[in-house]
């Protein structure tokens, strides 16, 4: 079977609710995507984010709207991701634009889902020794509530969870200390974010104190 074929076959699963499918399809593209996104990278913010960030956050979104997509054309679902990733750049280089006017000028890649996904900033106010907690009821209740649902999570989520995000390793430690690739991963973090999402149900009542 060419591999054009069998991406199609991938599409036609992933677009009918296999999740297995949809992640198989995305690992496929993850490399190229990866480089289109580093080509169109700013060279004054190369320091401040990374493409590798971005095509995460743009890979939470397509599991998000796998179901809207309506062509069966690899190609076309390739365009697809790729003006979600492009979109997200854009929102991220604005960001890091308007803080660096005004006067900060923090890495943010680990915030780049904040925009469409709830669970990230509520991983902020987890215990790190680099972050200083929320003293908040609001904050402190969250903060117990999605320690509660990580330890729910398999246990491969669950690490990639912990390192990525709680002990804010690199990705390149993340991948040595799960014996993963790269885009393996982006993938197991992809999954098990979205998986935190549906044990959190509705997070915006954390953030109303």
């Amino acid at each position: 079977m060419s591999g054009s074929l069998a991406n199609s076959l991938l599409l036609q699963k992933a677009v009918a609710g296999d999740a297995t499918a949809l992640e198989a399809l995305l690992l496929v593209h993850f490399d190229r995507l990866v480089a289109s996104i580093a080509a169109r990278l700013p060279a004054d913010l190369r320091a401040a984010v990374s493409a590798e960030d971005v095509v995460q956050d743009a890979m939470i979104v397509a599991f998000q709207r796998i179901s809207g997509f309506t062509s069966a054309d690899d190609a076309a679902f390739y365009a697809w991701l790729e003006r979600i990733a492009e979109n997200r750049l854009m929102d991220v280089c604005k960001a890091l634009r308007a803080a660096k006017r005004g006067g900060g000028w923090d890495r943010i890649s680990d915030a780049l889902g904040a925009t469409s996904d709830e669970i990230l900033p509520l991983l902020e106010l987890l215990p790190n020794p680099s972050r200083s907690p929320s003293r908040s009821a609001a904050a402190h209740e969250a903060a117990c509530a999605l320690t509660a649902a990580i330890e729910t999570l398999e246990p491969d989520y669950r690490d990639a969870v912990r390192l990525r995000f709680i002990e804010m390793q690199p990705i390149e430690v993340c991948c040595a200390r799960l014996n993963r690739s790269e885009g393996a991963v982006y993938m197991l973090l992809n999954r098990a974010l979205a998986a935190l999402r549906g044990r959190m149900g509705d997070t915006t009542r954390f953030f109303s104190s």
